[in-house]
Order: structure tokens, then sequence, then C-alpha cells
């Protein structure tokens, strides 16, 4: 069937799913990007789009991927409402994250060594609350992140009529 990379990056995700028969068509804002996943070749057809208005015909796509992504959108609402909006009815959505837990501001590890013997452990900041942050994710390379909780991934999901089938 036809997959849909959203927010393809150079291409990587949407290089594997090709290599496993698939039609693909990755999608990323950026032009860097794009140009980069066109260099780097394979079948996949890239182009430049958004996530909260995919250049993809209504209930068009078999299945529909986003990894590491949607932690960088803006309005994630908009954006499941598109996933919602191409996908073939029984088509599919990989939706892949890091578990918000582990990437709540103000979170970090804690080398608690008050206690005997010493301890190593993650602290947890407002796991609820929404925020944004920019992290230098390298030097000199700053990316926005936006913190939400699962249970807001979901909420939103199910709202543009998407259904859980595992987690």
């Amino acid at each position: 069937g036809t997959v849909v990379d959203i927010g393809c990056g150079e291409g990587q995700v949407a290089r594997l799913a090709a290599d496993a028969g698939l039609g693909v068509i990755g999608i990323d804002p950026a032009h860097t990007q794009v140009a980069e996943a066109i260099r780097r070749g394979g079948s996949p057809r890239f182009i430049q789009g958004s996530a909260v208005n995919l250049p993809i015909a209504t209930a068009s796509a078999d299945m529909a991927v986003a990894c590491l992504v949607f932690e960088h959108i803006p309005d994630v609402d908009a954006a499941l409402d598109e996933v919602a909006r191409i996908l073939r009815p029984g088509g599919r959505f990989l939706f892949l994250l890091n578990h918000p837990l582990l990437q709540t501001p103000d979170s970090g590890w804690i080398d608690d060594q008050m206690i005997d013997p010493p301890e190593l452990y993650w602290r947890v900041g407002p796991y609820l609350d929404e925020c944004d942050t920019v992290e230098e994710v390298e030097k000199g390379v700053f990316i926005r992140f936006y913190h939400r909780p699962l249970g807001r991934y979901l909420n939103s999901a199910i709202r543009a009529g998407l259904q859980l089938e595992l987690m």
C-alpha cells in the first residue's frame, strides 16, 4: 500500500518502508531535509509540506507513520486531524515518540550522594503541564520541543477519529 512518512527528515524511515516493498511519500516542512532525502536516494517520493496541511488526497493512504515528530509540532490537534483525513478506512497510523515522562522540562539525572550507598535516579519535572522549550541538540543547532502528557496525544487522536489498537 501507500505509506505517508510525516516529518520524514532525511528519509531514513521512508527508505526502510520502501525497501519492504511499500509505496512511500515522505513529507517534511524543511526544504533542506527534503533535499537531503532526495540526495540520499531510494524509491520514496519526497515533498515539502506541513503536518497540519498534508499535500495528500483525502482517504488515499493505507498507512501513515510519524517517528519522533509530533513533539515538534505546535498544533497537534490539526496534525492528527490531517492523519485521520488522509487515511483510507481501515488505514493504520504508526505513531512513535519518546514517552513524554522522560522529556518533561526540568527533568534529569540526580546523583544522590546524601544516602549510603549513593543512588543515581531520574527526577521527573511537571509532567502534566504542557509547555514548549528550545533545546540545543548539538553545538549551534536548536530545536523546539512541545511537551505534552501522553494522554494529550491519545485524547487528541481519539477526537480526530483514530482508534487505539496497540500501545
